[in-house]
């Protein structure tokens, strides 16, 4: 779990009971058996009531919540619903299974505990948007309008993308994709199995994550996840990082109050591909505890640089990381690496930073 914040416990038979004062992300283990993950956000403030007007239930539209059938039921209630600007999309517990997912502009998406998308994992049931050669073909699963504003997801529901499955027949999605949008929120659900990248954000102005949870698999390379505030990193890739793509500036962006479960660096940016300028970028009060394995040769705690890739070149500044717990060192210590002298890493600054290692 968090290092330092199970400060009390007893055993009480074959039980572990242990205090917990305020809302947390744990994951506890005892002796070889696997972590039990306990994720625990705030009570929601505001969780809508399908039976008032303005909100939209799945069910009235014969979406199928038991997973048995590939549903069209939630596209049709979004589509519905888009007609009136800042209605909301309900949709209650049980198991989804859909295709391409599109979220209409002003339209919030409200995913009840116990609610489960699950993507099917069979290429057909999906439109190919792209195709990356080290992998195969993919698509956006669950994405926002272009040109669209005020969009929400948010609830206690669970965006299940199917990893394994998806990628051992050769296809992959990333999971949540807001683009090409202006003031997009997303709030309490929980993203996991991600066959390609969970949370991807594309050309998006004013963007807000809190109380995100990404659990994605060991066995599924390139599952990156993205998380901000108040979050948790669980992955085989960077726990939080921007990059690799910086083909339009990537300014004002934020990770803090959150941990590094595992991963293979902790804190990065990796500036690959494109000539624009990755900026104003802070990691604050962040817990790294374990760093496993070896993404590309950069298990590291902090890695901050530039490299090419025959597309374009930039520079990275303007990079603040402090008040960070790094209890893992990976397989090298942290660095900072520019290319050349017109796409430098400039500007870093590191303050309180605990790392107990040579």
């Amino acid at each position: 779990m968090d290092e330092g914040y199970l400060t009390e416990f007893r055993i009480a038979g074959n039980e572990l009971v242990f205090p917990v004062q305020e809302v947390h992300y744990l994951i506890v283990k005892i002796n070889n058996e696997k972590g039990l993950v306990i994720l625990a956000n705030p009570t929601e403030a505001s969780v809508p009531d399908p039976s008032s007007g303005g909100v939209y239930s799945v069910l009235d539209c014969d979406a199928d919540n038991t997973g048995v059938s590939v549903t069209k039921g939630i596209q049709d209630t979004m589509d519905a619903a888009a007609y009136h600007p800042h209605s909301i999309v309900y949709v209650p517990s049980g198991l989804y299974t859909i295709g391409n997912l599109l979220i209409r502009v002003r339209t919030p998406l409200y995913l009840a505990g116990g609610s489960v998308l699950r993507f099917t994992g069979d290429s057909s049931d999906y439109i190919t948007l792209y195709t990356k050669l080290d992998i195969g073909p993919g698509t956006w699963w669950i994405q926002t309008e272009f040109n669209s504003t005020d969009i929400k997801v948010y609830g206690r529901g669970t965006i299940d993308g199917n990893g394994f499955n998806t990628r051992s027949v050769k296809f992959m999605a990333d999971l949540l994709v807001p683009v090409g949008k202006k003031n997009f929120r997303c709030d309490g659900v929980l993203v996991r199995d991600s066959s390609f990248w969970a949370v991807s954000l594309i050309q998006v102005e004013d963007a807000l994550f809190t109380n995100l949870k990404i659990l994605d698999p060991h066995d599924v390379a390139q599952d990156d996840g993205i998380d901000v505030d108040d979050c948790l990193a669980w992955t085989e890739c960077y726990g939080y990082k921007v990059g690799q793509g910086v083909y339009e500036s990537q300014v004002n962006v934020t990770f803090q109050n959150s941990v590094v479960y595992t991963a293979s660096v902790g804190l990065g940016i990796d500036h690959k591909f494109g000539a624009s300028t990755a900026s104003n970028i802070f990691f604050k009060n962040m817990n790294i505890e374990a760093l496993q394995v070896n993404s590309g040769g950069q298990a590291a705690w902090l890695a901050l640089f530039v490299e090419i890739a025959g597309e374009g070149v930039g520079p990275v500044k303007d990079v603040f990381v402090g008040n960070i717990r790094a209890c893992a060192q990976g397989t090298r210590n942290g660095f900072v690496q520019g290319f050349n002298s017109s796409a430098m890493v400039i500007e870093v600054t590191l303050s309180n930073v605990y790392y107990p290692f040579p």
